[in-house]
């Protein structure tokens, strides 16, 4: 009896503390997977369009089939950060509908329905080598992809990629896909993505269908993005694109820029044909330096082009480069003192009997005066130091003719004699 008098009473508790706390996360989870009211009728309206898609009224199926047409259109005009709702909803009744086109024995339903399913199918992962998308589309409406907005057209370029290349190693036909082809590359070029339209035409190995498609605002992009992907390309993919590269400068009257392509690919005929088509005599000398440069050499025919023929064979560049520095104003001579920005202080820098500071100042002034055909300090009437024998004197002498750089004529004369 005492021991019951000494005992302690414990509360304990009628629940499982356990169970209780998973019970008030399951709830939480349950209130946080109700959907919102907006979402709660998109569903309700998705749900009643694939039902009345599937009615035996053919006005009543086809005005449903409309209507999710436009729903889905209207929240996926643009590029997709994440899949939008009505998309969502669609999608998870894609057998349903798949049903409905099975059942359904109008043939323009069917058409529209097949146009539905290729679009949700785009954000459906099926078995590797179906791609269910481009076959419902193939079965659908052929001339309205540019209505379903830019991700679904990329979609559908590396399905269309995937199919060609793989019908074209079995030997099979192709033909059905060129009009897709076609509008894909076409919707992209109109709304400035070049690269996907660029890299579709290379996988069908079409890329000279971008050549009518180009114009003043876009041509440069193309051009650009063409000779960049050129660079890793195989032969003779990469002669294609360059070749294309090459079109589109012409095609643009960007003649110069032409020129370079021209001279990369190494074909002559194409350089002479830009000489044929340019009438600007500055642009045509630019040209001809440019030809120089690159050591190719074309003999033009008619005796006008003379200046064109000494450009080529880099006859006229020691007066071009004058004529160039005279418009700089860097075509006086610049003297030690000039140069080191010294002999402030009195001291007079080229009386300095020191050889080796003769030396710096031969190559300083020599390298300054390059090609302007002046240069006092290797001119000067009292200096006899370039004319000494010995060996740090001939060492001076190696830059003694650089003012006379490409003067072919006067250069030549004052060192033979």
């Amino acid at each position: 009896m005492s021991d019951d008098k000494n005992a302690v009473t414990i509360s304990v508790l009628s629940e499982d503390p356990k169970e209780k706390k998973g019970n008030e996360k399951r709830n939480r989870d349950t209130e946080s997977l109700k959907l919102s009211e907006e979402d709660e009728r998109i569903k309700s309206q998705v749900e009643l369009l694939v039902t009345r898609a599937g009615d035996s009224n053919p006005a009543l199926a086809a005005t449903a089939i409309q209507q999710l047409i436009e729903l889905l259109r209207t929240h996926t005009g643009g590029s997709m950060a994440s899949v939008p709702k009505p998309l969502k909803y669609v999608r998870s009744m894609y057998a349903q509908l798949e049903k409905v086109l099975k059942d359904t024995t109008d043939a323009s339903a069917a058409v529209r329905l097949h146009d539905v399913l290729s679009f949700v199918a785009m954000t459906i992962e099926f078995p590797e080598g179906r791609r269910a998308s481009l076959e419902h589309k193939l079965q659908g409406t052929q001339d309205d992809l540019a209505e379903w907005g830019h991700e679904y057209l990329r979609f559908l370029a590396g399905s269309i990629s995937a199919e060609w290349k793989e019908r074209a190693g079995k030997a099979e036909g192709v033909n059905h896909l060129t009009g897709f082809v076609q509008q894909i590359v076409s919707y992209m070029v109109s709304h400035q993505d070049e690269p996907t339209a660029v890299d579709l035409l290379m996988e069908v190995e079409d890329i000279n269908a971008i050549l009518p498609l180009t114009d003043s605002h876009n041509y440069r992009r193309i051009a650009s993005y063409l000779a960049a992907v050129s660079k890793y390309l195989t032969r003779p993919m990469d002669t294609a694109a360059l070749r294309a590269v090459y079109d589109v400068y012409l095609k643009m009257e960007s003649y110069n820029e032409a020129l370079f392509v021209a001279l990369q690919l190494g074909d002559r005929g194409l350089v002479r044909n830009l000489f044929e088509k340019c009438h600007r005599a500055a642009l045509r000398l630019q040209m001809a330096l440019t030809c120089a440069r690159y050591r190719l050499y074309l003999e033009m025919d008619n005796e006008e082009e003379e200046l064109l023929n000494e450009a080529m064979g880099n006859m006229r560049l020691s007066q071009l480069y004058r004529h160039a520095a005279g418009d700089l104003d860097s075509m006086p001579p610049k003297s030690p003192e000039d140069i080191f920005k010294t002999g402030m202080d009195g001291q007079e820098l080229t009386t300095s009997s020191d050889s080796s500071f003769k030396l710096v100042c031969a190559f300083a002034s020599g390298l300054v005066n390059c090609g302007f055909g002046k240069d006092t300090y290797l001119t000067e009437k009292n200096a006899s130091w370039p004319y000494e024998q010995t060996e740090i004197a001939l060492l001076r002498r190696r830059p003694c003719w650089t003012y006379h750089l490409w003067d072919h004529a006067e250069g030549l004369d004052k060192r033979l004699h």
